[in-house]
């Protein structure tokens, strides 16, 4: 990212309100910070000018202007973004966080007003020592900025910017650099304008950017740990004099040496005697990936203080050191030893991460008695935990064998069983089916078979009706003396006629209904009763081809059915 020079910085004398320029106090990619007398207050202020370097530059007079149309959307994005920084530092009065007195557009660009802060940064402090600070030194270093972001993540706002060069260690009468950190900007512009340019170098610091900020995803995102982890590097920037390896790198392979691992020699080198408390709650909040570092300031605190120990995964190697594939998971229906958040694998049953080798099996923290910790220390040299936790059980605990596949995944199990759900779903669908088509096809046979025979019951009627009507007409053409039959008798004599057919048909029909059921009796889908779906349609084609069933309408179908699905040539 391009410097500002100095011909786009505000020459000295240059008014801005109540504000007179006297001086440059630092010049950034983004920006350029003056000190100015207050006139009305009569007091010296720090003014940052929004100048993002490769979008714009310093025009006639006082006036901004950006350096091509390409450029527009992007510094006006900034722009609100520095505002919308300046408001927000507003609300917050913390004494290791920065404070904005206030903020307006002019020129173009916009500005912040913020108390005049004397003192250096970290980065300079520490290029000035000898050596690493001690533990007490560093402590004094970290309480006040954990209580800045402590104030932050109370508002779901993350600093997202911690690094060396954006601390300030004030002078008080002690000396200079002796008094209080204090956090500078939060570099919100900063981050905008990289989203837009591609830039991740203008986005992150690389070697106190956790890999989150590179690119934020459903499973790696930006939190409380973000902030974490970069103070962490920091710390291990001042122990160590050198900026910690990028997270990127990290993630492909781990070279960076953990604090534990140089606990010794820190200590003979350099007398700087470090607690195991501190180096390990510095080494957790420094693993690669954020599922693995403490998830808040509070739990941060409790390792640092020794209260919740940090889960060891960083000691020096030895031979034959344990390499595990997988870790211990609590069962997540049994309560947590109390005073043990850290040691916690409820969530995740997944690889040990790159940050460093496991040397000893992961257990869980034994009981320590009374007079073990007046003691102080075991005889292996090791602190005892502070708080007694009792030893859980070993049935509420599940351990991923080292040989063998890992325990399968809740998520996973839930999927196989609505596999199966859906499964036996659509069997009992297709066997639905194939009943609903087969009762279909049986009325329709039923009833082809019952049409004959009612058909020559009512031949059968009329030809005996016929019958029936022929010798009354001989009678009246033969004898006319004979006395007319009454009304009544004739009556009677039409109803026995209409009587008669109706018997008669009743007849058929029943001698329909048996030939039906004798050609049921011979149906290859009785035959094969029991069987469904393929195995129901291979034991009707093995009946159709016997003689006695093949000339059953559903063997009849079924060879239609055959010769339609069969390719013409």
């Amino acid at each position: 990212m391009p410097t500002i020079s100095e011909h786009d910085a505000l020459p000295s004398g240059t008014r801005l309100g109540e504000f007179e320029i006297q001086q440059i106090l630092g010049v950034g990619g983004f920006g350029i910070v003056y000190l100015a007398m207050d006139h009305a207050l009569l007091r010296q202020v720090a003014i940052k000018e929004y100048m993002p370097a490769a979008l714009a530059s310093r025009g006639l007079g006082s006036e901004v202007v950006v350096r091509s149309a390409a450029h527009v959307d992007t510094f006006a994005l900034g722009l609100r973004s520095f505002i919308n920084e300046a408001r927000l530092l507003a609300r917050f009065d913390h004494p290791s966080l920065v404070k904005v007195y206030r903020f307006w557009e002019e020129h173009g660009t916009a500005y912040m007003v913020m108390p005049y802060y004397q003192g250096q940064t970290l980065l300079q402090v520490r290029r000035g020592m000898e050596g690493p600070p001690d533990e007490a030194w560093l402590r004094r270093l970290i309480t006040p900025l954990l209580g800045a972001l402590d104030c932050l993540h109370r508002e779901n706002v993350y600093h997202r910017d911690i690094a060396p060069d954006n601390i300030l260690l004030l002078d008080d009468e002690a000396g200079p650099a002796r008094g209080r950190p204090v956090l500078l900007d939060l570099g919100a512009a900063r981050k905008v304008i990289g989203d837009h340019t591609q830039a991740l170098t203008a986005i992150v610091k690389p070697s106190f950017a956790p890999i989150e900020q590179y690119a934020e995803t459903a499973q790696i995102r930006q939190g409380p740990w973000t902030d974490l982890y970069a103070l962490a590097a920091v710390v291990h920037f001042c122990v160590t004099g050198r900026s910690p390896v990028p997270a990127t790198a990290r993630a492909v392979h781990d070279e960076l040496p953990c604090l534990r691992q140089m606990r010794e020699g820190l200590a003979s080198g350099f007398d700087c005697h470090y607690s195991e408390s501190f180096v390990d709650a510095i080494d957790h909040a420094l693993a690669v990936r954020p599922q693995d570092r403490p998830e808040s300031i509070a739990a941060w605190r409790g390792e640092l203080s020794g209260i919740v120990s940090a889960a060891s995964d960083t000691a020096a190697p030895k031979d034959g050191a344990w390499s595990p594939q997988t870790v211990l998971m609590r069962q997540g229906d049994r309560e947590p030893p109390p005073g043990h958040q850290a040691v916690e694998a409820q969530a995740y049953m997944t690889t040990i991460p790159a940050a460093g080798k496991l040397n000893a099996a992961p257990t869980w923290p034994q009981a320590v008695p009374k007079a073990a910790n007046d003691a102080g220390a075991d005889t292996a040299g090791n602190m005892p935990p502070t708080m007694p936790v009792p030893a859980p059980s070993s049935s509420s605990l599940t351990a991923a064998s080292m040989a063998g596949a890992p325990a399968p995944h809740p998520n996973q199990r839930t999927g196989l069983r609505w596999g199966f759900v859906v499964l036996a779903l659509l069997t009992v669908m297709a066997v639905w089916w194939l009943q609903r088509v087969a009762h279909k096809a049986r009325p329709a046979q039923t009833a082809m078979a019952a049409t004959e025979p009612m058909g020559d019951a009512r031949r059968h009627a009329s030809a005996d009706g016929a019958a029936s009507t022929q010798p009354t007409d001989a009678e009246s053409h033969d004898k006319t003396s004979r006395a007319v039959a009454t009304s009544e008798d004739t009556r009677r004599r039409h109803q026995r006629t209409r009587q008669e057919p109706t018997t008669s048909a009743r007849k058929e029909d029943n001698s329909s209904t048996a030939m039906v059921d004798a050609s049921d009796a011979m149906s290859p889908r009785k035959a094969c009763a029991g069987k469904t779906f393929i195995l129901l349609a291979i034991c009707m084609k093995r009946h159709c081809s016997k003689p006695e069933y093949s000339a059953h309408p559903e063997c009849e179908r079924m060879r239609q059915q055959e010769a339609a699905q069969r390719p013409n040539y």
